[in-house]
């Protein structure tokens, strides 16, 4: 936002190679004091099938190299998750199987490591994925320890403190958040969250937040590597491929995550990570914001203005000037004297509020949340014992140790209702200037020698507490609901694991051509770091926009996962209805219903992410792995069936796509075929152009077009419409849908509809993958809201690919322009099981 200079493996259940180690250990070594009965070898066999006899020649030879000892009591059904202590040279490392070959590798004070238990979730309930649970080799080299797998190599050299990853790759991608580009170039790369002032592209320097992962690609095949150390670290990446760490304090430990392709490493990463959090629908549609909305007229006269140009918004969002004199969890009485009334405003027409709150609280005397915090000590804490002081937005201020655990309890019950007058559950939150920012400190953040409250030093634990201040806020908002109302954070600052409690966005972006370019691969890269609610600020923070590259950057943002406009006090306003109503605001106004018709299959795609793990916008070559890494341009993937290359330039005479993949594409809307593996060169590139493309083989479920529409809430009303892309070699088609209250938590008791489509012999199926009836009233806060929700019909069928036409003459056919036909006045329930015959 702001920052000083602006003043101030399959076998499930299986512990294979590390069981493997054990019992070779017992059986090899004859110890009196550990045996292993006879019949136990049978029992390795019977784990290992046909690979039993291959498998305990390896274990031997292990065996022999190592000399592990265990200090943990052996079992003889060692199961994933079970944990052995080994010592390789002159260091005891600790390793953990998680299954399905990924390994979690400790070195170091247990006590210093136990951050970890903030970042990984380590689900033991694994099923299948990637490789069946490939081995993790473990030799002594010169007194270090090497840890092999098929596609990646690790060395540990304790006397340097360093640990080197050499992947058998072309590329490396990782390390977001940075401005580099999605493939990690050669050069030496810093791992430290800042609060960075006018960021500048094709830089390696850090940002905001980071999640410390490399991801090696080539031709297909693909290993993960995450370090888990907050500490300040570096990565000197050579040759594209190799990868050295260090870290300047905290003990040292890892994760690799053997693939075999990229999006198996994602989903290995989340597994271990934890699953993203399924957003509130309400949070995929439009949000407007600037710092700062003034008072409640102003924040009434831009919802109005939207309403009255047509032009959807789901949330009005308010900066720090909101506060009382910058005291979080309080409103300006002047300015906002009445704020349940101005929610209630805004909730009739359905949309929402969002209030910011930054981790640094005011040392004013007789501000309720100063005084709590101080009395029971949850500040982080200075060298010499006292509260650590800095200065920031409100002027003298402290900081919250969220790594205490009672600090956190604290804070998120500072978003009670009763605690945070003015505040209800549609109220939702933004924090900011959680790397953390502190305008007096060196490199504009918290001094490194600050204590934390277990005696770890900042320098220790920098990376993850914006992490933990996401988390706290997140338990916050659900904490505050009686209603089981899920809540909506978009955080700043991140660390690995993040995606379980917040969204991301790229910070103080500035309106021009190369930041609208630059988002593209910034949010990639998140998403290959395991976040995929990710977005960047539509217009740019700083600087004045044209409104050429405010179109684009609307079109462009209609794909992002978090769609946000915001601008800088000292810049023009930003809102979309102030573009010439001509010449720009009609495109501007396409893009933003192609978002709101698209929001089903976006909401279907985050549920899949909360699944799989995968992200939302995704890399080409995440779909398809035999394609380069870089061959793609700034062309990407909305889940599986959606391909989007946006014009990122501005007056450009022609537009090209490469178009990925053997089998077929059709332009979205149009349903024009273009075959895949070829180029799709547009030479009309006026403002109306935003090329899109279906999936050949894939089916969508989207809303029809409404102009009407003033948010998401109003989608209710709306018909679904289903977008079929015929595979010409098999002429058919496959896709699902997800839905439920779009509010609530409930969903995880069960109360959810997962549809399956399918296109086959000319006949549509619709089938229930998991059904159990919800009332779509949950999604609906206690407000006089005009309108009944009810449940909307399928109301048309694209069919893009179709010939001949439709037989069945009860059905209205409308040939399209392009080989295809629209199935018009239709009322098929979304919700039940049919077929349809063409």
């Amino acid at each position: 936002m702001r920052s000083v200079r602006r003043e101030i493996g399959r076998y499930p259940g299986r512990f294979v190679v590390l069981l493997g180690l054990v019992y070779a250990m017992f059986f090899v070594m004859h110890s009196k004091m550990l045996s292993l009965p006879e019949g136990r070898v049978g029992g390795v066999h019977e784990l290992l099938g046909e690979r039993a006899e291959k498998a305990e020649k390896t274990v031997e030879t292990v065996e022999k190299m190592v000399k592990p000892t265990p200090t943990e009591k052996a079992k003889e059904d060692a199961k994933p998750g079970d944990k052995i202590t080994t010592r390789l040279g002159d260091t005891e490392y600790s390793i953990r199987h998680y299954g399905h070959g990924i390994y979690h590798v400790m070195t170091g004070e247990e006590r210093r490591c136990k951050f970890h238990e903030n970042v990984v979730v380590g689900d033991l309930n694994l099923q299948p994925v990637g490789k069946t649970d490939p081995r993790l080799k473990l030799t002594e080299q010169s007194g270090n320890a090497v840890f092999e797998q098929d596609f990646i190599k690790v060395t540990v050299d304790p006397a340097k403190s360093t640990t080197k990853v050499e992947m058998k790759a072309k590329v490396m991608t990782g390390l977001p958040e940075r401005t580099s580009g999605l493939v990690l170039e050669d050069g030496k790369y810093e791992l430290w969250n800042l609060d960075v002032f006018k960021y500048k592209l094709d830089d390696k320097a850090p940002l905001y937040g980071v999640v410390p992962i490399v991801i090696g690609i080539s031709e297909g095949e693909s290993a993960g590597f995450l370090w888990l150390n907050p500490a300040r670290s570096h990565v000197t990446v050579s040759e594209r491929n190799v990868a050295e760490w260090s870290a300047e304090e905290n003990c040292m430990q890892f994760v690799v995550y053997p693939g075999p392709n990229p999006a198996d490493v994602l989903r290995q990463h989340s597994f271990v990570t934890g699953k993203p959090f399924l957003p509130p629908v309400f949070s995929l549609g439009y949000h407007q914001c600037r710092w700062n909305y003034k008072d409640e007229a102003d924040v009434a006269y831009v919802s109005q203005h939207f309403k009255d140009n047509m032009m959807p918004v789901d949330a009005i969002w308010l900066d720090i000037e909101h506060t009382d004199r910058k005291h979080y969890f309080t409103w300006d009485k002047r300015l906002f004297p009445k704020p349940l009334e101005m929610q209630a405003k805004l909730q009739k027409d359905g949309r929402k509020l969002v209030t910011i709150s930054d981790p640094h609280i005011s040392r004013s005397k007789g501000y309720y949340v100063h005084d709590e915090a101080q009395s029971n000590g949850y500040y982080v804490k200075d060298k010499n014992g006292g509260d650590y002081h800095g200065h920031c937005w409100p002027g003298d201020s402290s900081w919250v140790d969220f790594l205490n655990p009672k600090a956190r309890d604290w804070y998120q019950g500072l978003f009670s209702l009763d605690k945070y007058k003015g505040s209800t559950e549609d109220l939702h939150t933004w924090i900011d200037m959680n790397e953390p920012s502190v305008f007096s400190g060196p490199r504009t953040t918290m001094h490194d020698d600050a204590v934390h409250y277990d005696g770890s030093k900042h320098v220790e634990v920098h990376n993850m507490y914006g992490h933990l201040h996401a988390k706290a806020t997140h338990d916050g908002l659900i904490g505050r609901s009686k209603s089981a109302r899920r809540g909506f954070v978009l955080s700043r600052s991140f660390f690995a694991g993040t995606q379980r409690y917040a969204a991301i966005w790229t910070g103080d972006n500035q309106a021009s051509w190369a930041h609208l370019k630059a988002s593209v691969d910034m949010l990639l890269g998140l998403g290959m770091g395991g976040i995929p609610f990710v977005g960047a600020d539509v217009g740019g923070f700083f600087g004045e926009t044209t409104p050429d590259l405010m179109v684009r950057w609307f079109q462009l943002g209609a794909f992002y996962p978090f769609y946000r406009g915001h601008s800088h006090h000292e810049n023009s306003r930003k809102e979309p209805y102030l573009t010439p109503e001509q010449t720009h605001r009609p495109h501007i106004a396409a893009a933003l219903h192609l978002r709101y018709s698209l929001i089903p299959y976006l909401y279907t795609v985050f549920w899949n992410a909360t699944v799989e793990g995968l992200p939302v916008l995704r890399p080409v070559f995440l779909e398809f792995p035999g394609e380069g890494v870089t061959s793609h341009g700034r062309t990407f993937m909305v889940g599986d069936s959606i391909l989007a290359a946006p014009i990122l330039e501005a007056k450009v005479a022609e537009h090209k796509v490469r178009l990925p993949g053997e089998g077929v594409w059709y332009e979205y809307g149009t349903g024009r075929r273009v075959d895949g593996g070829r180029d799709d060169v547009f030479t009309d590139v006026g403002l109306g152009t935003l090329p899109v493309y279906l999936r050949g083989g894939k089916v969508v479920v989207v809303k029809e077009e409404d102009k009407g529409i003033r948010s998401t809430v109003d989608l209710e009303k709306v018909g679904y419409r289903l977008v079929v892309g015929i595979d010409p070699r098999t002429q058919s088609s496959e896709g699902k849908v997800y839905l439920d209250d779009g509010a609530t938590t409930t969903y995880q008791t069960g109360l959810y509809n997962f549809k399956s489509i399918t296109f086959a012999s000319r006949t549509l199926n619709i089938s229930c993958a998991h059904s159990t009836p919800y009332s779509p009233l949950a999604a609906f806060p206690p407000y006089d809201v005009p309108y009944t929700p009810s449940t909307a019909n399928i109301t048309s069928i694209a069919l893009y690919g179709l010939n001949p036409p439709p037989a069945n003459p009860h059905l209205t056919a409308l040939p399209l322009p392009n080989n295809g036909f629209l199935i018009t006045n239709l009322s098929l329930p979304i919700f039940g099981g049919w077929k349809l015959e063409l």
